[in-house]
């Protein structure tokens, strides 16, 4: 066994560039040069079982060298890196000539049987090509998470639904926000927001920031996630995590000629083109502040209340805003459901503040009066500009005049919805349910059935049809049901259809049982108990007397993709078999905190077919080995399994588990284990994730074991040497302790077999965003602290820091250590000399033994008093491949890091784009309106997950464009020969590789 806070104003000036020198921020500058061609061919030299090989360059290009096998496969990943005074190796340092070795062995370092069936591969400049979409489908839902309170209800909003000549709009915010128009078919037609990478000069307003990594000035997102390019609603919201983290931009949509409207707290003004129609963005500020009058809630406790629901005058000059229905269901606050009983007004391209239209501002007040009304829920207009209001607890439809005289009253019961057809004027109403404190006590015992009715107009009005309205999950009665202040469900009618068609959308509803409706096992199972293809839009026509479905866009997603249910937390994590090559998706199931999994969805890239795959047990992570075994972890143990049969691969150096899942989980897969590998964590943290698992080239499994505050060490006063211990059996571990010294948990690494060979391999590490290790040992860990520039932080302080440790030599101290009992901390004479490497709100982290950095990576939401957010499920991990090349997600530069082993930045990946953008090679699975946008195609909006297969493919998830991307990674030059070529009695022979470009 080997024991071996940033104040803003200086957030602001290291976003205007005043502050960093170039010479800090050249770690984020691509090292290579954009020169692919050898002024000496390659040539191998065979030596008996060695193989020498030696190739010249023009310029300090990236350089790749590989074995591979008779079919190609690589079976030894000898070199690649940028060429250069940094080459990593076994390169040469400073000399554009190389030679270097291979020994005959393979990457598990066995010698390779059939030698002279292998080839010898030097390639030239990595390059990126977006190959297709994977797991795309714009029907699908983007949502899911804790929309109205923990552990009661769960839910998440209703799409929003707007029709117009061109087609019906939806939009969908929950930590992302996302704009489709559809067709009157209900076939995808394009996507709006994210904005088209060719409208995003033409959108004013946005923040634009000039990035170290390049100079360029692009889009900076707003929000405690660093999340969207809307200023509309919550996700832009800072300090306010947990709202933020599933929040939306948006909760009123309306659409008039080539203006739309967003907006809950502010207006956002876009056009159908996807720019802003020359309008700032940002318009001006339209929610009301309501006190929280609840009991259990601070007198002065306020809540920013915006409209649901908008319309436009007849020639888009005004907006019309209504719905000020407030719902609070953030933990540990009860709910509060109420309203600002009024109709606003403002005009669309001034900057001036909506002005009261009919009823009252003040909060609570309400009456039946012509300009009174109660709990208004829904606004429309006609053609000659009249306005009509659904005044729900009024049971009528009040029409108004432009300048807010009423011309008329039309009884109709519980009106939720009003649209006017733009040619005749008929008036169609929606009713149902509204669960809103003012009202429940007048219709807790009254059944009010959903009901579509047409009214014909307003000046001959009168039903003239009437029919039920088929609202999934609806409850006629007050029920627990109803969380989201009221509008439950979204209604719209496309006037422009033939016949005009009803489009109805759901919010996810109920308790945790009917929000994920069960594992995705089957669809028909996940239909069944009101799951997610049920909680989606649905399109109806009238006929005979009932709405008969057209189109049903959850349906269309379990075909296309299998999987209905969207990923909690916008997490898909990715794995990729070095064997199969085929792609894993891992999301949160319904397990604790949703932090595990115990299904997988399975993507062959090469044709981009999915099936879902149970798993034997809940794993909060899981990694591949170079054989193809899959390694599932908890937060205790780690479980080995052959995924083409499950059968068990036990340790030798485990242990037995009975009735072994993930946690606390109540239900779900359990096994029992012959022999798993526990980890050593003295006690479980269910709702943290647990840093990440891989398994090196080697065989090496390199996996953190959490710890919470029960099984912190006490400080002894011992000095570091004398208080190492050693691990107890079964698992158990106390670290040395030493000053500045940090614990939420240590790194540890085991053999194939399960014995451990590194202990303790990152000391003083906090929380860990992925981790890694190379076939020469060193680690690669995605850590959440933030990378120091110039003594500052990188400006996005979400961002973490990529480092390379060699293990059990290096070590992480803080200025503010945690974790034992009594913290040891730095002294004058114990803190380093030098500035510290990493940083997080005001906390202070100095890194000995670090090979190199490289930040302004990932996300990490803990620590940040700048953007708020003591904690976030948010997250994002890095891949490592078996040449030790980093791929790192940029994801508030819109792109992919990739750096070698030596901390050389050899490439970007991408650049901003929506769904729209990029041609991929095989178009199948994507966008049927994709065009190009240059380059590697590869379009990206916040893409934090990745997972990459040597030398194959490349995969990102895309969360704000809802995708995966596949990109193809091929090279600029390739030469390339088979080893029978070298006659074995020629031994000093030179044989030149054949050279393809």
């Amino acid at each position: 066994m080997k024991v071996t806070g940033l104040p803003i104003v200086a957030v602001l000036i290291l976003i205007a560039g005043h502050v960093a020198r170039a010479s800090d921020l050249d770690e984020l500058k691509i090292k290579r040069k954009e020169v692919f061609a050898f002024t000496q061919e390659p040539r191998v030299v065979r030596q008996g079982r060695d193989f020498e090989i030696e190739f010249a360059v023009q310029d300090y290009c990236d350089a790749t060298v590989v074995v591979e096998g008779p079919d190609k496969k690589i079976i030894r990943h000898l070199a690649a890196g940028v060429l250069g005074q940094n080459a990593p190796e076994p390169f040469q340092r400073g000399t554009l000539k190389q030679s270097l070795l291979w020994d005959g062995k393979n990457d598990r370092q066995e010698y390779v049987e059939h030698v002279d069936d292998c080839a010898i591969r030097v390639s030239l400049g990595l390059k990126a090509e977006f190959e297709r979409t994977l797991f795309w489908e714009p029907k699908k839902r983007i949502g899911a998470g804790l929309g109205s309170g923990i552990g009661t209800s769960f839910n998440t909003p209703a799409q929003l639904l707007a029709a117009a000549p061109e087609g019906v709009y939806v939009f969908e915010g929950h930590g992302v926000d996302q704009l489709k128009l559809f067709g009157h078919d209900g076939k995808y037609l394009r996507t709006i927001y994210p904005f088209p990478s060719d409208k995003l000069s033409a959108v004013q307003g946005l923040n634009m920031v000039d990035f170290p990594q390049d100079d360029k000035k692009l889009p900076y997102k707003w929000g405690c996630q660093r999340s969207t390019l809307l200023s509309s609603g919550s996700t832009a919201q800072y300090g306010v995590y947990i709202q933020a983290q599933w929040g939306t931009g948006s909760e009123l949509l309306a659409v008039r000629g080539s203006r739309l409207a967003l907006g809950l707290t502010k207006l956002n003004r876009l056009s159908t083109d996807g720019s802003s129609g020359g309008l700032n963005l940002t318009g001006p500020k339209i929610s009301y502040l309501a006190n929280m009058l609840n009991s259990n809630r601070p007198k002065n406790d306020v809540l920013d209340v915006g409209p649901l629901v908008g319309a436009f005058s007849p020639d888009g000059k005004y907006l019309y805003l209504t719905g000020y229905i407030w719902r609070d269901g953030v933990p540990g606050r009860s709910l509060c459901r109420d309203a600002f009983n009024c109709v606003t007004k403002l005009e669309y391209d001034k900057d001036t503040i909506p002005q009261l239209f009919l009823g009252s501002d003040k909060q609570d007040e309400t009456g039946s009066g012509d300009k009174q009304l109660k709990s208004p829920a829904s606004v429309a207009c006609d053609k000659q500009g009249r306005v009509y209001v659904a005044d729900y607890g009024n049971n009528r439809i009040q029409v108004a005049s432009p300048d807010g005289q009423i011309l008329k009253s039309i009884p109709v019961s519980h009106p939720v919805k009003v649209c006017v057809d733009p040619v005749s004027d008929e008036i169609h109403v929606f009713s149902w349910l509204l669960q809103n404190d003012s009202l429940l006590k007048g219709d807790a015992n009254s059944a009010i059935p959903a009901t579509y009715t047409r009214l014909g107009t307003v000046d001959h009005p009168g039903k003239t049809a009437q029919c039920a309205l088929p609202l999934p999950g609806y409850q006629d009665r007050v029920s627990r049901m109803a969380k989201w202040g009221g509008l439950e469900y979204r209604v719209e009618v496309d006037f422009w259809s033939n016949p005009p068609t009803v489009w109805i959308a759901a919010n996810s509803g109920g308790t945790i049982e009917s929000f994920t409706g069960g594992v995705d096992n089957s669809v028909g199972a996940e239909a069944a108990t009101g799951g997610w293809a049920e909680k989606n839009v649905r399109v109806y026509k009238p006929a005979d007397g009932k709405l008969e479905c057209l189109h049903d866009f959850g349906s269309d997603v379990a075909k296309s993709i299998v999987r209905s249910r969207p990923p909690f937390f916008q997490r898909q994590r990715l794995y990729v078999s070095p064997k199969t090559g085929k792609l894993y998706v891992g999301e949160g199931d319904p397990t604790r905190w949703f932090k595990a999994f115990q299904q997988l969805v399975e993507i062959d890239p090469a044709n981009g077919q999915c099936r879902l795959v149970d798993l034997p047990l809940s794993a909060e992570d899981m990694a591949f080995d170079n054989d193809g075994l899959m390694y599932l972890r908890t937060n205790t143990a780690i479980a080995r399994f052959d995924p083409e049969t499950w059968r068990e691969v036990p340790f030798d150096y485990g242990e037995e588990f009975k009735d072994f899942t993930f946690s606390d989980q109540k239900n779900g897969p359990r096994i029992d284990l012959m022999s798993g590998l526990p980890l050593g964590a003295e006690t479980y943290v269910s709702q943290w994730h647990n840093g990440g698992l891989s398994v090196s080239p080697k065989g090496y499994i390199v996996v953190p074991s959490i710890v919470d505050k029960a099984g912190f060490r006490t400080w002894t006063g011992k000095d570091e040497k004398s208080a190492n211990a050693a691990a107890p059996a079964g698992g158990g571990y106390e670290p040395p302790l030493y000053p500045g010294r940090a614990r939420f948990g240590e790194v540890h690494v085991y053999d194939k077999h399960g014995k451990r060979i590194y202990q303790d391999a990152v000391p003083g590490i906090r929380y860990m965003l992925g981790i890694a290790m190379d076939s020469h040992d060193d680690i690669y860990v995605l850590t959440h602290e933030t990378r120091m520039y110039n003594g500052a932080p990188y400006f996005n302080v979400k961002t973490g820091t990529l480092l390379k440790l060699p293990p059990c030599l290096g070590k992480f101290m803080t200025d503010k250590p945690g974790g034992v009992n009594p913290p040891v901390p730095l002294t004058s004479t114990s803190t380093p000399k030098r500035p510290p490497e990493l940083m997080k709100g005001d906390e202070k982290f100095w890194v000995d033994g670090v090979k190199w950095l490289f930040g302004g990576v990932g996300f990490a939401g803990k620590g940040d008093p700048v953007s708020g957010g003591g904690c976030s499920c948010w997250n994002a991990r890095f891949a490592l491949d078996y040449f030790g090349r980093s791929f790192v997600p940029e994801i508030d530069h819109y792109s992919v890091a990739v750096l070698d082993s030596a901390g050389n930045l050899m490439m970007r990946i991408g650049k901003y784009g929506n769904a729209d953008d990029g041609k991929p090679l095989q178009p199948d699975g994507g966008s049927p309106v994709a065009h190009s946008i240059g380059g590697d195609e590869v379009a990206l909006f916040h893409a934090a997950y990745l997972a990459v297969d040597s030398d194959n493919r490349l995969f990102i998830a895309d969360a704000g464009n809802s995708r995966i991307l596949s990109v193809k990674l091929v090279y600029n030059t390739n030469s390339r020969t088979r080893i029978s070529d070298i006659t074995s009695k020629n031994l000093e022979a030179r044989a030149p590789l054949r050279t393809e470009h």
